[in-house]
Protein backbone atom coordinates (compact mmCIF):
# COMPACT_ATOMS: atom_id res chain seq x y z
CA UNK A 1 0.00 0.00 0.00
CA UNK A 2 2.79 2.37 0.95
CA UNK A 3 4.46 1.76 -2.43
CA UNK A 4 1.28 2.70 -4.32
CA UNK A 5 0.97 5.96 -2.37
CA UNK A 6 4.58 6.82 -3.11
CA UNK A 7 4.01 6.12 -6.81
CA UNK A 8 0.94 8.40 -6.73
CA UNK A 9 2.89 11.32 -5.30
CA UNK A 10 5.66 10.73 -7.81
CA UNK A 11 3.17 11.10 -10.66
CA UNK A 12 1.67 14.26 -9.13
CA UNK A 13 5.11 15.73 -8.70
CA UNK A 14 6.04 14.95 -12.29
CA UNK A 15 2.79 16.50 -13.53
CA UNK A 16 3.43 19.62 -11.47
CA UNK A 17 7.00 19.95 -12.72
CA UNK A 18 6.24 19.56 -16.43
CA UNK A 19 2.63 20.67 -16.95
CA UNK A 20 2.56 23.49 -14.37
CA UNK A 21 5.04 25.76 -16.27
CA UNK A 22 3.12 25.20 -19.51
CA UNK A 23 -0.12 26.33 -17.89
CA UNK A 24 1.64 29.34 -16.39
CA UNK A 25 2.96 30.37 -19.80
CA UNK A 26 -0.50 30.08 -21.29
CA UNK A 27 -1.91 32.43 -18.67
CA UNK A 28 0.95 34.94 -18.87
CA UNK A 29 1.13 35.15 -22.66
CA UNK A 30 -2.57 34.85 -23.36
CA UNK A 31 -2.50 31.42 -25.01
CA UNK A 32 -5.35 28.95 -25.21
CA UNK A 33 -8.78 29.39 -23.68
CA UNK A 34 -7.34 31.36 -20.72
CA UNK A 35 -6.55 34.26 -23.03
CA UNK A 36 -10.20 35.28 -23.31
CA UNK A 37 -11.16 37.90 -20.74
CA UNK A 38 -14.74 39.02 -20.28
CA UNK A 39 -15.09 42.34 -22.20
CA UNK A 40 -11.66 42.04 -23.87
CA UNK A 41 -11.23 43.70 -27.29
CA UNK A 42 -10.15 41.88 -30.45
CA UNK A 43 -9.89 42.78 -34.09
CA UNK A 44 -12.35 41.07 -36.42
CA UNK A 45 -9.59 38.81 -37.72
CA UNK A 46 -8.48 37.84 -34.20
CA UNK A 47 -11.98 37.12 -32.95
CA UNK A 48 -13.04 35.08 -36.01
CA UNK A 49 -9.95 33.51 -37.53
CA UNK A 50 -7.30 33.43 -34.77
CA UNK A 51 -9.19 32.56 -31.56
CA UNK A 52 -12.51 31.36 -33.04
CA UNK A 53 -14.49 33.33 -30.45
CA UNK A 54 -17.12 34.22 -33.06
CA UNK A 55 -18.23 33.47 -36.59
CA UNK A 56 -18.87 36.14 -39.22
CA UNK A 57 -21.19 36.04 -42.20
CA UNK A 58 -20.23 39.01 -44.43
CA UNK A 59 -22.34 39.73 -47.53
CA UNK A 60 -23.80 42.54 -49.62
CA UNK A 61 -26.48 44.59 -47.94
CA UNK A 62 -29.09 44.81 -50.72
CA UNK A 63 -30.83 42.39 -52.99
CA UNK A 64 -31.61 45.07 -55.55
CA UNK A 65 -29.82 48.14 -56.80
CA UNK A 66 -30.35 51.20 -54.58
CA UNK A 67 -27.27 53.32 -55.35
CA UNK A 68 -26.44 56.33 -57.48
CA UNK A 69 -24.29 54.91 -60.26
CA UNK A 70 -25.81 53.11 -63.23
CA UNK A 71 -24.90 49.42 -63.21
CA UNK A 72 -24.92 47.06 -66.13
CA UNK A 73 -25.83 44.09 -63.96
CA UNK A 74 -28.63 46.00 -62.22
CA UNK A 75 -28.02 44.83 -58.63
CA UNK A 76 -26.00 45.69 -55.56
CA UNK A 77 -24.48 49.02 -54.52
CA UNK A 78 -21.00 50.44 -54.60
CA UNK A 79 -20.95 52.61 -51.46
CA UNK A 80 -22.89 53.61 -48.35
CA UNK A 81 -23.99 50.82 -46.00
CA UNK A 82 -23.31 48.37 -48.79
CA UNK A 83 -22.07 45.48 -46.59
CA UNK A 84 -23.84 43.56 -43.84
CA UNK A 85 -22.03 41.47 -41.21
CA UNK A 86 -23.70 38.88 -38.98
CA UNK A 87 -21.60 38.04 -35.90
CA UNK A 88 -22.37 34.93 -33.81
CA UNK A 89 -20.75 34.44 -30.42
CA UNK A 90 -19.11 31.07 -29.71
CA UNK A 91 -18.17 31.75 -26.08
CA UNK A 92 -20.10 32.19 -22.83
CA UNK A 93 -18.79 35.66 -22.06
CA UNK A 94 -18.79 39.10 -23.65
CA UNK A 95 -16.11 40.13 -26.13
CA UNK A 96 -15.58 43.41 -27.94
CA UNK A 97 -14.87 43.24 -31.68
CA UNK A 98 -13.27 46.15 -33.59
CA UNK A 99 -13.76 46.54 -37.35
CA UNK A 100 -11.00 48.87 -38.47
CA UNK A 101 -11.12 51.71 -40.98
CA UNK A 102 -9.52 50.55 -44.24
CA UNK A 103 -10.21 46.82 -43.74
CA UNK A 104 -10.46 45.05 -47.09
CA UNK A 105 -13.22 42.50 -47.66
CA UNK A 106 -12.42 39.87 -50.32
CA UNK A 107 -15.36 38.50 -52.30
CA UNK A 108 -15.67 34.76 -52.90
CA UNK A 109 -16.94 35.48 -56.43
CA UNK A 110 -14.16 36.68 -58.74
CA UNK A 111 -16.69 38.60 -60.87
CA UNK A 112 -17.77 40.76 -57.92
CA UNK A 113 -15.82 43.69 -56.56
CA UNK A 114 -13.79 43.50 -53.38
CA UNK A 115 -14.74 46.13 -50.80
CA UNK A 116 -13.00 48.40 -48.30
CA UNK A 117 -14.55 49.52 -45.01
CA UNK A 118 -14.82 53.34 -44.87
CA UNK A 119 -15.90 53.68 -41.24
CA UNK A 120 -14.74 52.19 -37.93
CA UNK A 121 -16.88 50.05 -35.60
CA UNK A 122 -16.75 48.65 -32.07
CA UNK A 123 -19.28 45.87 -31.48
CA UNK A 124 -20.00 44.33 -28.07
CA UNK A 125 -20.84 40.67 -28.68
CA UNK A 126 -22.51 39.10 -25.65
CA UNK A 127 -22.52 35.44 -24.67
CA UNK A 128 -24.02 33.29 -27.44
CA UNK A 129 -25.46 36.39 -29.09
CA UNK A 130 -26.15 36.87 -32.82
CA UNK A 131 -25.98 40.49 -34.01
CA UNK A 132 -26.26 42.10 -37.44
CA UNK A 133 -24.50 45.39 -38.36
CA UNK A 134 -24.45 47.39 -41.58
CA UNK A 135 -20.98 48.55 -42.66
CA UNK A 136 -20.10 51.58 -44.72
CA UNK A 137 -17.86 50.28 -47.50
CA UNK A 138 -16.80 51.12 -51.06
CA UNK A 139 -15.80 49.07 -54.06
CA UNK A 140 -12.13 48.76 -55.04
CA UNK A 141 -12.50 47.01 -58.44
CA UNK A 142 -14.24 49.43 -60.77
CA UNK A 143 -14.99 47.12 -63.68
CA UNK A 144 -16.44 44.21 -61.68
CA UNK A 145 -20.03 43.74 -60.54
CA UNK A 146 -21.38 45.46 -57.45
CA UNK A 147 -21.99 43.17 -54.45
CA UNK A 148 -25.53 42.12 -53.68
CA UNK A 149 -27.02 40.18 -50.78
CA UNK A 150 -25.81 36.86 -52.17
CA UNK A 151 -22.16 37.89 -52.49
CA UNK A 152 -20.06 36.54 -49.56
CA UNK A 153 -16.82 38.06 -48.33
CA UNK A 154 -13.77 37.03 -46.34
CA UNK A 155 -11.54 39.16 -44.13
CA UNK A 156 -8.58 40.81 -45.88
CA UNK A 157 -5.75 43.08 -44.77
CA UNK A 158 -5.73 46.79 -43.86
CA UNK A 159 -5.13 49.24 -46.72
CA UNK A 160 -1.92 51.28 -46.83
CA UNK A 161 -0.50 54.26 -48.72
CA UNK A 162 -2.68 56.41 -50.99
CA UNK A 163 -5.72 54.17 -50.60
CA UNK A 164 -5.68 54.36 -46.81
CA UNK A 165 -5.23 58.14 -46.88
CA UNK A 166 -8.23 58.52 -49.18
CA UNK A 167 -10.33 56.21 -46.96
CA UNK A 168 -9.38 58.27 -43.89
CA UNK A 169 -10.35 61.46 -45.73
CA UNK A 170 -13.71 59.98 -46.78
CA UNK A 171 -14.32 59.00 -43.15
CA UNK A 172 -13.36 62.40 -41.72
CA UNK A 173 -15.45 64.41 -44.22
CA UNK A 174 -18.43 62.06 -44.25
CA UNK A 175 -18.34 61.70 -48.05
CA UNK A 176 -19.81 58.20 -47.93
CA UNK A 177 -21.29 58.75 -51.37
CA UNK A 178 -20.50 58.83 -55.07
CA UNK A 179 -17.81 61.49 -54.65
CA UNK A 180 -15.92 59.30 -52.19
CA UNK A 181 -16.29 56.33 -54.56
CA UNK A 182 -14.81 58.46 -57.39
CA UNK A 183 -11.73 59.16 -55.26
CA UNK A 184 -11.39 55.47 -54.30
CA UNK A 185 -11.56 54.34 -57.93
CA UNK A 186 -9.03 57.00 -58.96
CA UNK A 187 -6.54 55.22 -56.67
CA UNK A 188 -7.49 51.57 -57.26
CA UNK A 189 -8.26 51.72 -60.99
CA UNK A 190 -6.75 54.98 -62.26
CA UNK A 191 -10.29 56.13 -63.07
CA UNK A 192 -10.64 59.32 -65.10
CA UNK A 193 -13.49 61.73 -65.70
CA UNK A 194 -14.82 59.89 -68.76
CA UNK A 195 -14.77 56.52 -66.96
CA UNK A 196 -16.68 57.85 -63.97
CA UNK A 197 -19.22 59.71 -66.10
CA UNK A 198 -20.00 56.37 -67.77
CA UNK A 199 -21.08 55.10 -64.35
CA UNK A 200 -23.29 58.16 -63.82
CA UNK A 201 -21.01 60.47 -61.80
CA UNK A 202 -22.00 64.15 -62.07
CA UNK A 203 -19.61 67.09 -62.44
CA UNK A 204 -20.29 68.03 -58.81
CA UNK A 205 -19.36 64.54 -57.59
CA UNK A 206 -16.19 64.62 -59.71
CA UNK A 207 -15.23 67.98 -58.20
CA UNK A 208 -15.73 66.73 -54.63
CA UNK A 209 -13.85 63.53 -55.48
CA UNK A 210 -10.90 65.58 -56.71
CA UNK A 211 -11.01 67.63 -53.50
CA UNK A 212 -10.81 64.41 -51.46
CA UNK A 213 -7.70 63.33 -53.40
CA UNK A 214 -6.05 66.75 -53.02
CA UNK A 215 -6.70 66.97 -49.28
CA UNK A 216 -5.43 63.42 -48.81
CA UNK A 217 -2.14 64.40 -50.54
CA UNK A 218 -2.72 61.89 -53.33
CA UNK A 219 -1.16 63.18 -56.61
CA UNK A 220 -3.92 61.97 -58.94
CA UNK A 221 -6.33 63.94 -61.11
CA UNK A 222 -9.83 62.90 -62.14
CA UNK A 223 -9.42 64.57 -65.54
CA UNK A 224 -8.95 63.50 -69.12
CA UNK A 225 -5.53 61.97 -69.75
CA UNK A 226 -3.32 59.61 -67.77
CA UNK A 227 -2.55 60.22 -64.07
CA UNK A 228 0.82 61.81 -63.22
CA UNK A 229 3.80 59.50 -63.47
CA UNK A 230 5.59 58.82 -60.15
CA UNK A 231 8.98 60.42 -59.67
CA UNK A 232 11.63 57.85 -60.58
CA UNK A 233 14.56 59.89 -59.28
CA UNK A 234 15.69 60.87 -62.77
CA UNK A 235 16.11 64.42 -63.97
CA UNK A 236 13.00 66.48 -63.27
CA UNK A 237 11.24 67.65 -66.43
CA UNK A 238 9.73 71.13 -66.27
CA UNK A 239 5.97 70.93 -66.49
CA UNK A 240 3.87 72.86 -68.97
CA UNK A 241 2.77 75.25 -66.22
CA UNK A 242 6.41 75.99 -65.37
CA UNK A 243 7.13 76.84 -69.00
CA UNK A 244 4.22 79.28 -68.99
CA UNK A 245 5.63 81.00 -65.89
CA UNK A 246 9.11 81.23 -67.47
CA UNK A 247 7.69 82.77 -70.67
CA UNK A 248 5.69 85.34 -68.70
CA UNK A 249 8.73 86.35 -66.64
CA UNK A 250 10.88 86.75 -69.78
CA UNK A 251 8.19 88.84 -71.45
CA UNK A 252 8.00 91.15 -68.42
CA UNK A 253 11.78 91.56 -68.29
CA UNK A 254 12.02 92.35 -72.01
CA UNK A 255 9.15 94.82 -71.78
CA UNK A 256 10.79 96.67 -68.90
CA UNK A 257 14.13 96.68 -70.74
CA UNK A 258 12.45 98.48 -73.66
CA UNK A 259 10.04 100.75 -71.80
CA UNK A 260 12.43 102.23 -69.23
CA UNK A 261 14.98 103.62 -71.77
CA UNK A 262 12.14 104.94 -73.95
CA UNK A 263 10.50 106.66 -70.98
CA UNK A 264 13.82 108.23 -69.97
CA UNK A 265 14.48 109.45 -73.51
CA UNK A 266 10.97 110.88 -73.71
CA UNK A 267 11.41 112.80 -70.44
CA UNK A 268 14.72 114.21 -71.67
CA UNK A 269 13.12 115.23 -74.93
CA UNK A 270 10.27 116.97 -73.11
CA UNK A 271 12.75 118.93 -71.02
CA UNK A 272 14.77 119.89 -74.11
CA UNK A 273 11.64 121.16 -75.85
CA UNK A 274 10.75 123.48 -72.97
CA UNK A 275 10.47 127.12 -74.22
CA UNK A 276 13.43 129.37 -73.43
CA UNK A 277 12.87 131.58 -70.41
CA UNK A 278 13.01 135.38 -70.65
CA UNK A 279 16.20 137.04 -69.48
CA UNK A 280 16.42 137.63 -65.78
CA UNK A 281 18.95 138.40 -63.10
CA UNK A 282 22.34 136.88 -63.73
CA UNK A 283 23.28 134.07 -61.39
CA UNK A 284 26.75 132.93 -60.44
CA UNK A 285 28.30 130.27 -62.70
CA UNK A 286 27.71 126.67 -61.64
CA UNK A 287 30.07 123.75 -61.65
CA UNK A 288 29.07 120.32 -62.96
CA UNK A 289 27.85 117.62 -60.61
CA UNK A 290 30.58 115.47 -59.01
CA UNK A 291 30.47 111.64 -59.26
CA UNK A 292 28.42 110.08 -56.45
CA UNK A 293 26.77 111.58 -53.37
CA UNK A 294 25.21 115.03 -52.99
CA UNK A 295 27.18 117.80 -54.78
CA UNK A 296 28.75 120.58 -52.75
CA UNK A 297 27.05 123.98 -52.95
CA UNK A 298 28.43 125.72 -56.05
CA UNK A 299 26.16 128.75 -56.11
CA UNK A 300 23.74 130.62 -53.93
CA UNK A 301 20.67 132.68 -54.77
CA UNK A 302 21.33 136.39 -55.10
CA UNK A 303 18.84 138.44 -53.11
CA UNK A 304 15.09 138.08 -53.06
CA UNK A 305 13.19 136.63 -56.03
CA UNK A 306 12.41 139.08 -58.87
CA UNK A 307 9.08 140.91 -58.80
CA UNK A 308 6.20 138.71 -59.81
CA UNK A 309 7.83 135.49 -58.55
CA UNK A 310 6.13 133.60 -55.68
CA UNK A 311 7.86 133.88 -52.28
CA UNK A 312 9.91 131.00 -50.89
CA UNK A 313 7.69 128.20 -49.54
CA UNK A 314 4.61 129.03 -51.63
CA UNK A 315 3.82 126.55 -54.38
CA UNK A 316 3.87 128.34 -57.77
CA UNK A 317 1.63 127.28 -60.62
CA UNK A 318 2.98 124.07 -62.17
CA UNK A 319 4.94 124.29 -65.44
CA UNK A 320 6.20 121.55 -67.76
CA UNK A 321 9.78 122.20 -66.67
CA UNK A 322 8.78 121.32 -63.07
CA UNK A 323 8.37 117.70 -64.09
CA UNK A 324 11.81 117.74 -65.66
CA UNK A 325 13.61 118.89 -62.50
CA UNK A 326 11.74 116.48 -60.17
CA UNK A 327 12.33 113.62 -62.61
CA UNK A 328 16.06 114.36 -62.84
CA UNK A 329 16.31 114.56 -59.04
CA UNK A 330 14.81 111.08 -58.84
CA UNK A 331 16.94 109.61 -61.65
CA UNK A 332 20.27 111.03 -60.51
CA UNK A 333 19.90 111.17 -56.72
CA UNK A 334 17.03 108.80 -55.91
CA UNK A 335 15.01 111.56 -54.20
CA UNK A 336 11.30 110.97 -54.79
CA UNK A 337 8.21 113.02 -54.04
CA UNK A 338 9.79 116.47 -54.60
CA UNK A 339 7.46 119.39 -55.29
CA UNK A 340 8.40 122.80 -56.65
CA UNK A 341 7.76 125.61 -54.15
CA UNK A 342 9.66 128.37 -55.92
CA UNK A 343 11.39 129.13 -59.19
CA UNK A 344 12.99 131.93 -61.15
CA UNK A 345 14.72 132.17 -64.47
CA UNK A 346 17.92 133.77 -65.70
CA UNK A 347 19.85 133.90 -68.92
CA UNK A 348 21.68 130.78 -67.78
CA UNK A 349 18.62 128.66 -66.96
CA UNK A 350 16.06 127.82 -64.30
CA UNK A 351 16.59 128.13 -60.55
CA UNK A 352 14.27 126.01 -58.38
CA UNK A 353 13.36 125.60 -54.74
CA UNK A 354 11.94 122.15 -53.93
CA UNK A 355 10.49 120.38 -50.88
CA UNK A 356 10.36 116.62 -50.17
CA UNK A 357 7.47 114.93 -48.29
CA UNK A 358 9.37 115.32 -44.99
CA UNK A 359 9.65 119.11 -45.39
CA UNK A 360 13.37 119.22 -46.33
CA UNK A 361 14.27 121.96 -48.85
CA UNK A 362 16.50 121.63 -51.89
CA UNK A 363 17.92 123.93 -54.58
CA UNK A 364 18.36 122.92 -58.18
CA UNK A 365 19.56 124.60 -61.37
CA UNK A 366 18.69 123.54 -64.93
CA UNK A 367 20.17 125.09 -68.06
CA UNK A 368 17.95 125.87 -71.02
CA UNK A 369 18.76 122.48 -72.54
CA UNK A 370 17.18 120.69 -69.59
CA UNK A 371 20.53 119.55 -68.09
CA UNK A 372 20.81 119.55 -64.28
CA UNK A 373 23.78 121.80 -63.46
CA UNK A 374 23.44 122.18 -59.71
CA UNK A 375 21.61 120.47 -56.87
CA UNK A 376 21.93 120.64 -53.09
CA UNK A 377 20.03 120.35 -49.87
CA UNK A 378 19.45 123.66 -48.16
Amino acid sequence: MRGKVADYYDWVGAFTVFVGPVLLLCVVFGLGPWSAVDGATYSLEEAVEVYNYASADIHGAYEGYEGVFNLDNGNGVFFGESIEIVLTSRVDYTICIEIELGLKLICDDYDVQNMIVTDSYTINLYSEEVTTTGLYAMCINMHYSAPNYYASFGIGDIATGDLQRVVERVHSTGNQDASGQCAIWAVTDGALEADLETYGASSYELTIGQSILDNADVPLRITAGPPPEPDSGSETVTSGLSWVVVIIVLAVVLTLALVIPLAYAYSRGQAARAPPAPPGPVQQPHAGLPMGGHPPPVWRPQGPPPPGQPPMGAAPPPMPVDNAVTGLAWQQFGIAGLSVVGRNVSSQGWHFHLRDPNGALYEAFLDHNGELRGFRRM
